[in-house]
C-alpha cells in the first residue's frame, strides 16, 4: 500500500511539473509574440461558434464543434500533426462544478479530434452525460504555440484575438426509461469464496462513474457488504458502455492481507449474497434504468485448484456437416475471457470461423462453423491467461500477493489440444 502510495504520489509530482513548464514556456512564447500586432492576423473568424452537433441516431450521439477557424495551408499541414495533448490544451472540454467555476483538478475529458474545413470537431470517448454542464474552449495562445512548434510560419498576436468559451448542460430526454441489465456473469448460483470478478451487461450504454453508488452486495439477512469492490478511479467499460468489470477487493480474498483482517472477507463459504444494481442509475441519455436487478448466489469453499486444458471434453461433429463442436469444461470459466481467449484453428494454422455460444453456467463453449467441417486434424487453441472465477489461469494459480517478484508471473503463452474430424 505504501508503495503504492509512493507510485502514485510520484506521477503526480512528474505530471505536476511538465503541466507546469509547459504552462510557462507558454507565456515566455507569448511574449515573444506580441511584438507586432495585426486585427487580420486572428486566428477565428467573427462568427466563429463552439455548438453542440448531432452524429449519430441516438441522443447521446453528440460533438463539439468549432467552426470558423482561419488556417492557412502551411497552418493545415502543422495542424495535421497534433496529437491528442495538443488538442486537449487548445481545445480543452472539461466538466465544470454546480456554481459555474471549473474544476480545475480534472483533465480535460477524453476523446478525439477531427480537423474539419474551417473548424474542429470534438468527440467524447464516452459521451456527454444528461445533468452534467461542460466547458469547452479554444485557447489561441495555446494553438499559436503549436504551430509555430510544428513548422508553421508565426503569425503576430493581435489586439482583436480572443479566445472562445461554450457551457452546457444536456436536458434529460422526454422518454421512458428503456435500457436494462441483460445479464450479470458468472450466471452461476453457487460461486467459490474467493470470486474475483463480476461482469455487468447493460442493454444500453451507461453513465460512466456512478457504477460504486449503485452496485451493492448484501447479505441474506438484509445487511450490506461494506466496501467489497476494488474501486478504480476509472471504471473498467467496454468501448460501447455497455460492459462493466467489477474487481472484488483482491485484499479481502486471501488470509493474512490488512484488509481481510480489519474488515473481514467480502463473501464467506456457507452464506448466501445478493447482488443489487439500482434502477437510480442512469444510462447516456440520463434516464434510470428500466427495473432493478438482483442476482441471489450462495458461496461455497474457495477454488485454489489450477485449470488445466487436458481435462476438457470435446464432442467432436462429423465432416461435411455444420455441427457444432462443444468443449466441456469441469467448472465455470470466466465468461469475457472465454470469448477472446479461445479459438480453433485448421491443420494450415487458420481459425475457424464461426457463432460462439457460451452456456451451463460458463461450462460449455460452442462453436457453430460458418462452412462445412472438413476432414483432417484440427486444434482447440487458449491462451495461458484464460481464468476460472477465482483468477486461476491455464498459467498459473491465482496469487493475491502484493511482495510478488515479475520474475514469478507467468509469461504469455499458446496451449493447444488437437483433434480429429473424420
Amino acid at each position: 500500500m505504501i508503495l503504492r502510495l509512493c507510485l502514485i504520489t510520484a506521477i503526480a509530482c512528474v505530471v505536476g511539473s511538465l503541466a507546469h513548464g509547459e504552462s510557462h514556456n507558454e507565456e515566455e512564447t507569448n511574449l515573444s509574440l506580441s511584438a507586432g500586432e495585426s486585427v487580420s492576423s486572428s486566428l477565428l473568424s467573427p462568427k466563429s461558434i463552439i455548438e453542440l452537433r448531432l452524429f449519430g441516431e441516438s441522443s447521446s450521439d453528440h460533438s463539439l464543434v468549432l467552426s470558423g477557424l482561419l488556417l492557412t495551408e502551411p497552418e493545415r499541414t502543422a495542424v495535421q500533426k497534433f496529437s491528442p495533448a495538443d488538442w486537449q490544451r487548445v481545445f480543452p472540454v472539461r466538466v465544470v462544478s454546480s456554481d459555474g467555476s471549473a474544476i480545475e483538478i480534472l483533465p480535460a475529458m477524453s476523446g478525439s479530434y477531427r480537423l474539419l474545413d474551417g473548424g474542429v470537431e470534438f468527440v467524447p470517448r464516452f459521451g456527454f452525460e444528461i445533468g452534467v454542464r461542460y466547458q469547452a474552449e479554444f485557447d489561441s495562445s495555446a494553438m499559436r504555440l503549436r504551430l509555430n512548434r510544428r513548422g508553421a510560419p508565426a503569425r503576430p498576436t493581435s489586439g482583436a484575438e480572443r479566445d472562445l468559451v461554450w457551457e452546457h448542460c444536456m436536458k434529460r430526454s422526454l422518454v421512458n426509461p428503456s435500457t436494462e441489465v441483460v445479464a450479470v456473469y458468472p450466471s452461476a448460483t453457487v460461486l467459490p469464496e474467493n470470486l474475483l470478478k463480476f461482469y455487468l451487461h447493460f442493454s444500453a450504454p451507461m453513465t460512466v462513474g456512478m457504477a460504486y453508488r449503485h452496485i451493492h452486495l448484501v447479505r441474506e439477512g438484509g445487511t450490506e457488504v461494506v466496501a467489497p469492490f476494488l474501486q478504480l478511479d476509472e471504471e473498467l467499460w467496454d468501448q460501447a458502455g455497455q460492459r462493466l468489470t467489477v474487481l472484488i477487493d483482491p485484499g479481502r480474498i486471501k488470509s493474512g492481507l490488512l484488509p481481510r483482517e480489519e474488515v473481514g472477507p467480502a463473501l464467506e463459504e456457507g452464506k448466501v449474497y445478493r447482488l443489487v444494481i439500482d434502477a437510480e442509475w442512469t444510462d447516456a441519455m440520463g434516464l434510470p434504468l428500466l427495473a432493478p436487478f438482483e442476482k441471489r448466489f450462495r458461496v461455497v469453499i474457495p477454488d485454489d485448484r489450477q485449470p488445466k486444458m487436458s481435462e476438457w471434453k470435446l464432442s467432436v461433429p462429423s465432416a461435411g456437416t455444420r455441427e457444432t463442436l462443444v468443449v466441456r469444461f469441469p467448472e465455470p470459466l470466466d465468461h469475457a475471457l472465454l470469448r477472446r481467449l479461445l479459438w480453433v484453428s485448421d491443420r494450415e494454422d487458420r481459425e475457424v470461423e464461426g457463432r460462439i455460444t457460451i452456456g451451463d453456467d460458463e461450462m460449455t463453449w460452442i462453436l457453430a462453423p460458418v462452412r462445412p467441417w472438413a476432414a483432417g486434424i484440427y486444434a482447440l487453441c487458449s491462451e495461458n491467461t484464460l481464468e476460472d472465477l477465482a483468477g486461476n489461469s491455464l498459467g498459473r494459480r491465482f496469487e493475491v500477493d502484493s511482495f510478488q517478484s515479475v520474475s514469478r508471473r507467468v509469461e504469455r503463452d499458446m496451449l493447444r489440444k488437437a483433434f480429429q474430424i473424420r
